[in-house]
């Protein structure tokens, strides 16, 4: 269905829309409910539409998925869309997990460490602070890690000390 979606329309702008329509698990619920007709699906999604610019394509995507019964999948087909969009688009979108607020030099680090990892690639960083991870840094990428924290350090420590 993402392959669908993203034949129908390749504009990040609708994805993005689409997305923070989609972020309301209420909205799917009410769109997935077999209680609810079908008119009254298609009536909230043309009121969606209309209230929010979404394009006519991506309404009729909308609107099939609520025929199909699959709407209750359009937050798993979105994630799909965009993986496929970036890698199209050679964008990463690495998560980063800090114990608090980087300095600037932490982050220049980062961003090189990134940028060596990823030349040719438009890096769209989210930043997330987690203090357990007791300082340091960790980079999730797709399915990759790089665990520079403290908490990883100590890991890789009592690994190393328990193999003796």
């Amino acid at each position: 269905m993402a392959k669908a979606l993203y034949d129908l329309t390749d504009q990040i702008s609708d994805w993005e829309l689409l997305e923070e329509i989609f972020s309301s698990q209420e909205l799917i619920d009410v769109l997935s409910s077999p209680t609810i007709s079908l008119d009254k699906k298609w009536n909230i999604c043309d009121n969606l539409a209309e209230k929010t610019g979404m394009n006519k394509l991506c309404n009729n995507f909308v609107k099939m998925m609520c025929k199909i019964g699959e709407i209750d999948e359009i937050s798993d087909i979105l994630l799909a869309y965009r993986n496929r969009w970036d890698r199209e688009h050679h964008v990463v979108r690495p998560e980063v997990i800090v114990d608090k607020d980087p300095s600037a030099e932490r982050m220049d680090e980062i961003q090189k460490l990134l940028r060596e990892q990823y030349p040719d690639s438009e890096i769209q960083m989210n930043l997330r602070v987690d203090p357990e991870i007791m300082g340091g840094y960790v980079i999730r990428v797709d399915h990759h890690e790089l665990d520079r924290s403290y908490e990883g350090y100590l890991k890789q420590l009592e690994n190393k000390l328990s193999r003796r």
